[in-house]
């Protein structure tokens, strides 16, 4: 067997052949693993330049108004980047093995392998395996580096949202400010002489949009009994003056507002003929800052809990009925919402590194058959499987969010992986004789 041009020429069909004094196997699969690690390592900056434009988009509004510093513009970057780490090397191998072996299969270089007597199955072994010892190191990153990585990115952003508070401008709209629920959106039309002084800030010609209790402004809890939930609800705000303090910091401080000579709308009253409007002389209103940071693990974001913690969530299921009766009719209560939510994150974390070995068992046939030679094919086909994939986890994720059992949750996140990965093997147990 000689080497010519990057490609290999079989001369020989001895299985013991060597090649530099390696054996003839040895060198074949540490070739194709250069063919394929290559071009699936370039992939990754790819995917994760893309995704990055995504997550800030999400984040834009707080980026441009909080006038945040290089430094942790900077850190933001990083940690975004390491958070989609396990997302997007998936999708690299996947592009990479079909890159990798479409090159080799275009080339005539398998069909040497095969007139050369060599099994080529065995030569893609070593890539199966590497797959799979790729999906235990992601499986560990999601469940403890990337949930740390979420909490630092939340730390961040509150900071951000702090000083976006004591730096309001007049003519300007800013959303939720870290309000509760994130329904929130303040306007006004000037400021006030005490403008910043010692934390306070006086506006005129306020106006809010905002979701909150209807306590909070009739003094009347919607709560009428345990079958009952209480449900926020929309109101919008005109006030002629008023003032916003903060006191604290980001992880522990408080936004407290106070309003004068105003009314209240309710906005979810649109059906009616008649339209509820509240005056007012004074009305006050408060939020934590740190509402990003809950007393318990089960109210937390399930993205920011390491897997240990949320198997401490889910060891102690909702102590209430499975629905609830609001206003809007019988729905899933919002604490099993939040169990099912970290059912889901859990079982996520363990399906999604697997989508690696099943990305490289459909994409070794797929491109020994289609040999997609040309990038813009291979991404082609990328994207198509990264379509269907996605689709059927976010169909697994609606089952598990509607209060369907473990099992079934399990196999339908499972289900891709199953799909793609079955699918892939019987086409190469079918490619191995030939």
């Amino acid at each position: 067997m000689s080497r010519r041009r990057g490609a290999f020429c079989i001369q020989t069909s001895h299985a013991h052949a060597t090649i530099d004094g390696q054996p003839l196997m040895l060198t074949l699969r540490l070739y194709v693993l250069r063919e394929v690690v290559v071009p699936a390592i370039l992939s990754v900056f790819f995917f994760v330049a893309v995704l990055m434009i995504v997550r800030f988009f999400s984040y834009t509004a707080v980026l441009l108004q909080s006038g945040a510093s290089g430094a942790i513009l900077l850190e933001l970057v990083l940690i975004l980047i390491g958070t989609l780490i396990t997302l997007t090397v998936p999708m690299a191998v996947l592009l990479g093995t079909l890159i990798g072996v479409g090159r080799l299969t275009s080339e005539n270089e398998l069909l040497a392998m095969r007139v050369g007597g060599i099994n080529v199955m065995r030569v893609f072994l070593p890539l199966v395996f590497l797959s799979l010892f790729i999906s235990g190191g992601l499986m560990w990153m999601n469940s403890m580096g990337v949930p740390l990585l979420f909490r630092r990115v939340e730390t961040l952003l509150l900071r951000m949202q702090f000083n976006v508070i004591n730096n309001l401008r007049p003519q300007v709209f800013y959303d939720s400010l870290g309000a509760p629920g994130g329904d929130f959106t303040l306007y006004f039309e000037d400021r006030g002489e005490n403008f910043g002084d010692g934390g306070q800030l006086e506006m005129k010609g306020v106006n809010i949009r905002i979701a909150m209790d209807p306590d909070q402004v009739t003094g009347e809890s919607e709560v009428e009994a345990d079958g009952v939930e209480s449900v926020q609800r929309e109101f919008l705000i005109f006030a002629e003056t008023g003032e916003i303090r903060t006191e604290g910091d980001e992880l522990e401080g408080r936004v407290d507002i106070t309003l004068k000579a105003g009314s209240l709308i309710p906005l979810e009253d649109r059906e009616s003929d008649e339209t509820t409007v509240v005056q007012f002389e004074t009305m006050d209103y408060s939020f934590a800052t740190g509402e990003g940071r809950p007393e318990t693990l089960a109210e937390a974001d399930p993205r920011t809990l390491t897997s240990s913690e949320i198997l401490q969530v889910l060891g102690e299921q909702p102590a209430v009925s499975l629905y609830r009766v609001d206003r809007h009719g019988k729905r899933i209560d919002r604490r099993w919402r939040q169990w099912f939510a970290a059912r889901n994150e859990f079982i996520q974390r363990l399906s999604l590194p697997l989508a690696a070995p099943a990305f490289v068992l459909i994409a070794i046939p797929l491109a020994m058959q289609i040999r997609p030679r040309a990038k813009a094919l291979a991404l082609l086909i990328t994207v198509a499987l990264l379509f269907l994939y996605q689709t059927l986890i976010l169909v697994a994720g609606g089952v598990g969010k509607n209060g369907a059992g473990n099992g079934l949750t399990v196999f339908m996140y499972l289900l891709p992986n199953l799909l793609l990965g079955g699918t892939g093997l019987f086409m190469l147990i079918r490619e191995s004789f030939r």
